[in-house]
């Protein structure tokens, strides 16, 4: 899919929360298919990253929609969490942020892999 990068922001030396879901293997199977259709991906290890790093870009990622950051904060700390207990993903159009996951639906939470099967069915991958 041209004009659309996709970045992960995960930390390999912390086991994520359970909730929302996420499994790096599924993860990694789905950005390798997403790959193999054009789609640029980025998948940044924030091991040894301070909060203060994960934080800037956490401001840069949820700046607009500030219901998206609570997925990713503590009662104390608006995005304590992002790219860390709970990896994130940028959907990037150009040089835009124009989305980020997981994310809280109505009754659910929008995952990472739910979003890129659904972006691999658009681009008709069968997943």
């Amino acid at each position: 899919m041209e004009g659309i990068t996709l970045e992960l922001y995960y930390d390999s030396t912390v086991e994520p929360f359970a909730e929302p879901e996420f499994n790096m293997e599924k993860i990694q199977q789905l950005l390798k298919t997403l790959m193999v259709k054009k789609v640029k991906v980025k998948i940044v290890d924030t091991a040894g990253w301070s909060r203060e790093m994960l934080y800037e870009v956490f401001k840069k990622a949820c700046r607009k929609d500030k219901t998206l950051g609570d997925i990713f904060s503590s009662k104390q700390r608006r995005g304590w969490f992002f790219g860390r207990e709970v990896p994130a993903l940028l959907i990037i159009r150009g040089k835009k942020i124009v989305d980020v996951y997981p994310q809280k639906g109505d009754n659910s939470i929008k995952t990472i892999a739910g979003y890129l099967q659904a972006l691999l069915m658009e681009l008709g991958e069968e997943k």
